[in-house]
């Protein structure tokens, strides 16, 4: 398993802030880590972007000489390959990478953003000269795909009264041929919202299709076409948050105290469902109505019949952990994680970010349930292979 080993913290990091990266055997009865590189360009959301490219090589993003850029380890000679542009995302054959500039996440999107770096036209709403980048990492070359300001003309161009942002572009991830990814178009509302755009995109930039708005949150590919992601979609809600109203001091009062007393009955639930969206067609259906009531980071077994997710901590700080398996709908809890209230919100709070190994047969997750960052392993070998399997017979 690839890792990350941190110091404790309830902040962001800062420029200098460094992580280790590293590797467990999980094959050795201790499962030590083993610190392969330092890294000074991670937050407590995305890591550093560790990735694998194959059984040799791994790429995680650093800061050197004032720049964000990826760096290609090889596990077994240790030489390393610098990439002048930070990853988000890589393409299934590694050939190919895609990310925003992070910098710019980290003026407009701070939780997401790496401190540190540059970003050209950093005071712009809405610039012609950043936004998404396609990073060849065999050839070590980038080149700027769409700006900011190209999809949100192509979004808003047409309105009388179109947003003033300012704009980001984030969260980009390929599909599972690697042909093209989605990502979103956001912006920070009144009231602290943060409004989404969903679009996808070809692998080259040629088209980018915009699918659907408002509190578009986690998703996963379930095939090159087609993507599961969660939204809630309301003209009323979304109406009232992007209109004058809350530009009044006293409304806007009123309806922060609404939304304290709703998370204090319900925890940081979100309502809303889960789709099985067509990016080609933009036919898209509701799955899982009965039992996925609730905004998750899911992730689709290698195998695409399961799928794992996680929750929002509940009124008693608790987050959860379950499988649900696509065809029959079936959802099956296999944990519960207590939070420490001081992680539960904030920059720095610790979601369990489920994920699968490649065989299928292990999730891990981030807990602080003994009030320091670990990461936890659950076997789930014999569920996904018998349904029926209870969850007290997960061993975690």
């Amino acid at each position: 398993m690839l890792g990350l080993e941190a110091d404790e913290s309830d902040r962001l990091p800062e420029p200098g802030d460094k992580v280790r990266i590293g590797v467990i055997d999980l094959t050795t009865p201790r499962s030590r880590f083993t610190s392969i590189a330092e890294s000074s360009c991670w937050n407590w959301h995305l890591g550093a972007r560790q990735q694998w490219l194959d059984d040799e090589r791994i790429i995680y993003n650093d800061t050197r000489n004032g720049h964000h850029i990826a760096v290609i380890h090889d596990l077994a000679s240790g030489c390393e390959t610098e990439i002048g542009h930070a990853v988000w995302s890589v393409s299934p054959d590694g050939r190919w990478a895609i990310a925003p500039n992070f910098a710019r996440l980290r003026r407009y999107y701070e939780v997401y953003g790496y401190p540190g770096g540059s970003a050209p036209s950093l005071r712009d709403p809405a610039p012609q000269d950043d936004g998404l980048y396609l990073i060849d990492l065999r050839a070590g070359t980038k080149k700027l795909l769409f700006s900011v300001s190209e999809v949100v003309a192509q979004r808003y161009g047409d309105e009388p009264n179109p947003p003033q942002g300012p704009f980001w572009l984030t969260h980009p991830t390929f599909n599972t041929d690697g042909t093209g990814f989605c990502f979103y178009l956001r912006r920070q509302l009144t009231d602290g919202f943060q409004y989404s755009d969903f679009f996808f995109a070809d692998r080259e930039g040629d088209t980018a299709k915009f699918l659907m708005h408002g509190l578009v949150s986690h998703f996963d590919w379930r095939d090159p076409s087609q993507v599961v992601v969660w939204a809630r979609e309301s003209r009323v809600l979304d109406g009232f948050r992007q209109g004058k109203a809350l530009e009044n001091p006293v409304i806007l009062s009123l309806f922060e105290c609404a939304r304290a007393t709703k998370r204090a009955i319900y925890g940081q639930k979100k309502t809303g469902a889960f789709y099985l969206l067509n990016v080609k067609t933009g036919q898209r259906q509701t799955i899982g109505t009965r039992v996925l009531v609730e905004d998750s980071h899911n992730m689709l077994s290698p195998d695409r019949e399961w799928m794992v997710c996680d929750t929002y901590t509940d009124n008693k700080s608790n987050r959860r952990l379950f499988l649900y398996q696509v065809e029959s709908e079936k959802r099956i809890d296999i944990g519960r994680f207590p939070s420490p209230p001081r992680l539960d919100s904030g920059g720095a709070h610790c979601d369990l970010h489920p994920r699968w190994n490649r065989s299928g047969t292990q999730v891990c997750v981030d807990s602080a349930q003994d009030e320091t960052r670990q990461i936890y392993v659950a076997d789930v070998e014999e569920i996904v292979a018998e349904p029926e399997i209870e969850a007290a017979d997960c061993t975690t």
